[in-house]
């Protein structure tokens, strides 16, 4: 009997627990079925319905033009921007240099976080080639002004541009690399890398010589054809707009520094980038309106006779205590260097001044004063100094072309934006992205506001959902340069 008991019990254990890992069983199944339902019903409201996903069409306003990349490839990442993607420049430049190759750069790869893409960052004019290289874009699309003509041998022109690497030196260390650039049309191949000489860059090469990893489509159109050109690409094509200001014209910002023969510019930005070393915008506005402060004290109680001695022994005086009275503005921008002999470079930096006349000192107060170039930029590479702003470009030392607009004229040129975006009006861009320009010297800065008004005016007409971000770059941040 007990054994009869035994085998009985045991029986329906054994029933309990096959039922139980059933139930078990099912209920995985059932939850695993409805995951795999909800994750197709995602992708499938994802594929079918994006403009809800993407509610608006962020357009980013920077400063320099390689400040967009963390915007692209961020984007990318997030799924908005899909990768190969067609990129709309309307610009008066190319903006296709190449970046120095350095070791750790993402060779040819995606950029894995934000180290990589700040070596990216080298110069202004070499971040398509920088995303071209990462994967990012597939086609360029260059609109330009009829103003830069010169530079053109024909109104609309279409190639391959390749991108690789190449050896351009062999020493006891190894080999040293750097990337290079092959374009590639219906009359043969150039192929070229880049040096650091800024009046000769590009350097040509043996077509052999030039690795090639990454090929993207390029066509540069003259902006009165761009309209009819565009309307032929541009239907299932996704594309990214990004607008330089200087499309509008291109003026020297040091130009009244050389029109009024302002003597030791150079040695000047010395001290002052010896002096100061602001960390960011609201510094570098901080120090802009001490200086040009200091400059107008200057003139206002300069000496009219230079040769009485008690007259500029009394402003040299009047001009030290002006400065130290304002040392609350300054002195926590000190670079670290200066902090020991501030007051010596002070003192060298009101000779100059002194040596000037008020015409003179009436044309740095125009300049007025900034970095070099973005805390964003790579700064082993590209280091950011501060000093007058009259950026990267001088009269008499220059590839670029000038162009000096006028009113009418950067109303009519917005109008053509205008219709040229209009081409996309049906299919908007993915992303949008406006450069000033204003820092490196290129977009005219005395109608710099009515350029940036046209240009977001023409986003906002064309595609309505759009909201306007501005970076925090950006030199005297929303409202721009003060000199403008």
């Amino acid at each position: 009997m007990r054994k009869m008991r035994f085998s009985r019990s045991y029986k329906w254990m054994f029933l309990i627990c096959a039922l139980f890992v059933i139930c078990i069983g099912l209920r995985l199944a059932v939850l695993s079925w409805r995951n795999d339902h909800l994750e197709v019903h995602r992708l499938k409201l994802s594929n079918r319905q994006p403009a809800r996903r993407w509610s608006y069409l962020p357009v980013h306003v920077v400063e320099e033009h390689h400040e967009v990349l963390p915007f692209w490839l961020r984007e990318a990442e997030r799924g908005r921007i899909p990768k190969d993607v067609t990129l709309i420049h309307i610009d008066g430049h190319s903006d296709l240099a190449i970046n120095s190759y350095l070791k750790g750069y993402p060779f040819f790869e995606w950029p894995l976080d934000g180290q990589d893409i700040n070596m990216m960052m080298q110069r202004n004019d070499g971040f398509i080639t920088a995303a071209a290289m990462a994967g990012f874009i597939k086609h360029v699309v260059w609109v330009w002004p009829e103003w830069d003509h010169i530079n053109h041998n024909a109104s609309k022109f279409s190639g391959t541009i390749q991108l690789g690497w190449t050896i351009v030196q062999q020493s006891s260390l190894g080999a040293e690399k750097d990337f290079c650039m092959c374009i590639t049309d219906e009359t043969g191949q150039k192929c070229m890398f880049f040096s650091e000489d800024e009046t000769n860059p590009e350097v040509e090469m043996e077509n052999d010589l030039c690795f090639v990893k990454r090929s993207i489509g390029f066509t540069e159109i003259r902006e009165d054809l761009a309209v009819e050109y565009l309307n032929s690409i541009h239907k299932n094509v996704d594309i990214i707009l990004d607008i330089d200001e200087d499309f509008f014209g291109c003026e020297y910002a040091s130009q009244p520094l050389f029109d009024h023969a302002v003597p030791n510019i150079e040695v000047l930005d010395s001290f002052l980038n010896q002096l100061f070393c602001p960390m960011n915008p609201p510094a570098e506005k901080v120090l802009d309106n001490f200086l040009t402060d200091l400059i107008e004290f200057i003139k206002l109680n300069n000496c009219r006779f230079e040769k009485h001695r008690e007259c500029r022994n009394n402003l040299w005086n009047k001009i030290k205590q002006f400065y130290l009275n304002k040392s609350f503005l300054w002195r926590s921008h000190l670079c670290s260097d200066a902090l020991k002999n501030s007051t010596l470079l002070f003192d060298v930096i009101i000779k100059e001044f002194l040596e000037l006349n008020k015409i003179q000192l009436s044309a740095i107060q125009t300049v007025g004063f900034c970095l070099s170039t973005s805390h964003k930029t790579y700064q082993l590479l590209n280091p950011s100094l501060f000093g007058m702003c009259k950026g990267a470009n001088s009269p008499n030392e220059t590839v670029v072309t000038e162009h000096r607009t006028n009113r009418k004229e950067v109303h009519t040129r917005g109008e053509l934006i205008n219709n040229i975006l209009g081409v996309f009006r049906r299919n908007p861009p993915k992303f949008v992205t406006v450069c000033r320009s204003i820092r490196d010297g290129y977009t005219p800065r005395k109608y710099f506001k009515d350029i940036e008004y046209l240009v977001l005016k023409a986003i906002r007409s064309n595609y309505p959902d759009t909201r306007v971000f501005y970076d925090d770059g950006l030199l005297n941040g929303k409202t721009g340069f003060r000199h403008s």
